[in-house]
C-alpha cells in the first residue's frame, strides 16, 4: 500500500492545533522535501505553477498542480447549515436517494485525479485538497451530530420516513438544526437526544414559534407527539461525500477519532451510522479498530482505466475483504457505469 505525502503543505496561519502538528510532522516524515508554506485563501499562490501555462484548457494544469498541494485550516461555521461546520444534509437527485445521511465534511477534495469525479471544482473555487484541523477539537462534532440526530428525526416522525428530502426540506431541516445550534448547551456529554429534547423542549418550541415559517407548522403541530427512545430510523454519516474518506487517514488518524465517537451504545440507539466512503486501500487503523455494528465502508472498485492516483482494484478489494472477516460491513461501489465502444 503506498501512502501519499503531498509536495506542497500550506498551513493556516497561526494554526496549531494537535491535528494539525500530527499532520505536518507525518507529511515531513513522509516527504522531507515537501515545502512548508502560508495558507492563503486564494488558494493558487501556494502552487509552484509553470511560468507559462497552456493556452488550451490551462484549468487542467492548475487542477493537476492542486493535487501535489494540500492545505491544513480550520472549517469556519456555515450559516447555510444553521451554522454548524461539520455536518449538512445530502440532497436526494429526484426519486434517487441513498437512504437518509449527511454528509461529514472531514476534508475537502482528494489528492486522486479520476476523470470522472464530481467534486472536481472550478479553479475558482477551493479545488485543492484540504484537511480540517478542528474536526477532532473536544467536544465539538459531537454536538453537531446530536443535533443533527435531533433534527432528523423531528424531520422524520413528522414526515414518514420515505419522505424525499430535496433541496427544499434540506433547507428547512437546516434550519432546524440552526434553531438547536441556538438552544442546546455549548458543551454536550454523549447522552441520549431524548434527553437533550427534554432538557430544552420549551426553548425550542419557542424559537419554532417564533420562527412563524409555514414549513415548520407540521413540526409545531406535532411537536407533543415526539418521542426519541427505542428509536428504528437509521442515518448515516457519510464522511467520503465530497472527499476520500480515508486517502489521508495515516496523516489524521481520523478514522480512530471517528469510530470512538460513533461507536458508543447512546449513538447507536440515537440512530447514528459512520460511513467510510474510499477509493484508497489506506486501512491500517481500521485493521487495529474493533468494528462496531453501526460502522460501514464503502470501497470503490471500479478498474484503472478512468481513475487516476488509488491503488489497483485488486488491492482494493483485498483489503476490503480483510475488514470483512475483521467484521465490518462492508459495501462496494461500482460507480460510473460508463458506456464505451471499443473497435474490434
Amino acid at each position: 500500500m503506498a501512502k501519499l505525502f503531498p509536495e506542497i503543505l500550506a498551513i493556516e496561519e497561526g494554526h496549531t492545533s494537535s491535528l494539525a502538528k500530527r499532520v505536518k510532522a507525518r507529511v515531513q516524515g513522509g516527504n522531507p522535501q515537501v515545502q512548508i508554506k502560508t495558507y492563503d485563501k486564494k488558494e493558487s499562490r501556494i502552487l509552484n505553477l509553470p511560468q507559462q501555462t497552456p493556452k488550451v484548457n490551462p484549468e487542467r494544469v492548475r487542477w493537476e498542480q492542486g493535487k501535489k498541494a494540500l492545505i491544513l485550516r480550520a472549517k469556519a461555521k456555515d450559516k447555510n447549515q444553521g451554522y454548524l461546520r461539520f455536518l449538512h444534509v445530502f440532497v436526494a437527485v429526484g426519486d434517487v436517494v441513498e437512504d437518509y445521511q449527511f454528509t461529514v465534511s472531514i476534508e475537502n477534495e482528494c489528492p486522486y485525479r479520476c476523470e470522472f469525479c464530481y467534486i472536481q471544482a472550478a479553479p475558482s473555487e477551493k479545488f485543492i485538497p484540504t484537511i480540517f484541523t478542528n474536526l477532532q477539537d473536544e467536544g465539538v462534532l459531537l454536538r453537531e451530530v446530536k443535533i443533527a440526530l435531533l433534527a432528523m428525526h423531528m424531520h422524520t416522525q413528522t414526515h414518514n420516513i420515505k419522505y424525499n428530502i430535496g433541496r427544499n426540506q434540506q433547507g428547512w431541516v437546516h434550519y432546524i438544526m440552526g434553531i438547536l445550534n441556538t438552544i442546546i448547551p455549548r458543551e454536550v456529554k454523549d447522552v441520549p437526544i431524548q434527553a437533550l429534547f427534554d432538557n430544552s423542549k420549551s426553548k425550542i418550541m419557542e424559537a419554532l414559534s417564533k420562527a412563524d415559517l409555514d414549513v415548520l407548522k407540521p413540526i409545531i403541530n406535532n411537536f407533543e407527539n415526539f418521542d426519541f427512545t427505542n428509536l428504528t430510523h437509521k442515518f448515516k454519516f457519510n464522511c467520503g461525500e465530497i472527499n476520500d474518506a480515508l486517502v489521508n487517514d495515516h496523516l489524521t488518524d481520523n478514522s480512530k477519532f471517528l469510530v470512538e465517537l460513533f461507536s458508543t451504545d447512546t449513538m447507536k440507539k440515537d440512530g447514528a451510522i459512520l460511513l467510510f466512503r474510499t477509493k484508497s486501500d489506506n486501512f491500517d487503523n481500521l485493521k487495529i479498530l474493533t468494528p462496531g455494528e453501526n460502522v460501514r465502508v464503502s470501497v470503490t472498485v471500479l478498474p484503472a482505466t478512468f481513475v487516476k492516483g488509488p491503488p489497483i482494484h485488486i488491492d482494493r478489494l483485498k483489503g476490503a475483504n480483510e475488514l470483512l472477516k475483521l467484521g465490518y460491513k462492508i459495501s462496494l461501489n461500482i460507480d460510473p457505469i460508463i458506456l464505451l465502444e471499443f473497435n474490434s
